[in-house]
């Protein structure tokens, strides 16, 4: 899949997704950073990103790495006493 920049439409181009045209407006802030269609963030729109980045993903980053140690307490637990 391959993006071109048509002013502020990107044009998506793939097999499955024949036609299909975008407005800059219709992706969100990574999409366009992707595209290559704006260079910088502003101060305003890097704090908002960040907001959401600490709100979603941090959390399910916590959750996982306790699930995984509680796993492995259990697999070290389960080998030590040979069951």
């Amino acid at each position: 899949m391959s993006l071109e920049s048509e002013s502020s439409n990107v044009v998506v181009k793939s097999p499955k997704h024949v036609g299909l045209t975008l407005s800059t407006k219709d992706v969100d802030t990574g999409a366009q950073l992707i595209a290559g269609l704006t260079a910088t963030l502003d101060p305003e729109e890097a704090l908002r990103v960040r907001k959401k980045i600490d709100r979603y993903i941090m959390p399910l980053m916590c959750a996982v790495y306790v699930q995984v140690d509680i796993e492995a307490a259990f697999t070290t637990n389960h080998c030590l006493n040979g069951a």
